[in-house]
């Protein structure tokens, strides 16, 4: 689109888009930047970068910055490439019309996400593969719009929608392992939202496509054989009616049942660590553990850094797989 065919909400939503990325920056300096580049955001965000490198005292130019540091760290870990560009109702016409998900983040000013989820190339990949991918922040009209719609709290949130009929299927708040992630995106990667009611989806996972299903186990299995495990200590003795051990129960497997205790303050990585010790020859193969759960389970998360108290893994039975 030309720059002179571009409405003042367009405009706006540029200015939004550049202040998102350009942390600490104006409105007045978004549009400098932006008209000097036609209204084009990447090559405004790529010019700006640019000036304040260059210039990084120049109290004049409107790249004036008082955290360079922190903006440089957002240039390089931002999920541009992934963006869909548009506003979110443009973004569900798109989605609806590519028949994909919608995947909508809502977070402040902040690299957190974009630093510790979108940046990771396992997610990067899954995402911009299957799902349109819109990044909205809450201190703008839009932001604070989709708050109400959805009646969100606090950020940051990540909704994975319906774009069709706008439904909420499913939500991640706060810190976003990307393992957990890319598990919880797995349901919604075979069909899409024509072909899957909300029922279908949530509680029976549909057969996936075995290039895809290939696609996401590398992706899984990669993530896990990258973890260090903790050594594992000695098994604390004692009564767990004291309070302060919590006894698990695990399913190796080659079939073998074994019981360990814990001190319930330790992490749950601790949980690795055991498997892998009575698992000889087992190095390098990436284990998942899943909590029974009356009819269903859930796969833990290595990166959740819960103790066994936060996680509530107390008297329970833990089954082990591969993720082959």
């Amino acid at each position: 689109m030309e720059a002179t065919t571009l409405s003042e909400s367009e405009r706006l939503r540029l200015v939004s888009s550049f202040l998102g990325f350009a942390i600490g920056q104006t409105p007045e300096a978004a549009r400098w930047f932006l008209q000097a580049k036609s209204w084009n955001l990447d090559e405004a965000l790529f010019f700006f970068f640019q000036s304040v490198n260059q210039n990084p005292r120049n109290d004049h130019s409107p790249a004036r910055s008082t955290n360079l540091r922190h903006e440089q760290q957002i240039s390089s870990t931002s999920p541009l490439r992934l963006l869909f560009d548009g506003t979110f109702t443009e973004a569900k016409s798109a989605a609806s019309r590519q028949e994909k998900w919608l995947l909508l983040s809502l977070q402040s000013r902040s690299c957190t996400l974009n630093r510790d989820t979108w940046s990771n190339d396992s997610v990067s990949r899954i995402i911009k593969a299957n799902f349109v991918f819109l990044q909205v922040y809450d201190d703008t009209i839009e932001g604070r719009s989709v708050c109400s719609l959805y009646q969100l709290q606090t950020t940051p949130v990540v909704l994975l929608i319906d774009p069709t009929t706008g439904q909420q299927m499913h939500l991640w708040s706060g810190k976003i392992d990307p393992r957990a992630f890319l598990e919880d995106l797995v349901p919604f990667m075979d069909h899409g939202p024509r072909e899957c009611s909300s029922s279908s989806v949530s509680r029976k996972r549909p057969r996936m496509d075995p290039m895809v299903a290939k696609q996401v186990t590398d992706s899984l299995r990669n993530m896990t054989l990258e973890a260090v495990f903790p050594p594992l200590p000695e098994e604390p003795q004692g009564s767990s009616n004291g309070g302060f051990l919590c006894r698990v129960g695990v399913r190796l497997p080659d079939g073998r049942r074994l019981v360990r205790s814990f001190n319930k303050s330790d992490p749950i990585q601790l949980l690795w660590s055991f498997c892998y010790s009575e698992l000889e020859g087992w190095e390098g193969k990436p284990l998942k553990l899943r909590l029974a759960i009356p009819g269903a389970s859930k796969t833990l998360e290595y990166g959740s850094n819960l103790t066994f108290e936060q996680s509530g893994l107390e008297n329970s039975l833990i089954t082990v797989t591969t993720w082959d």
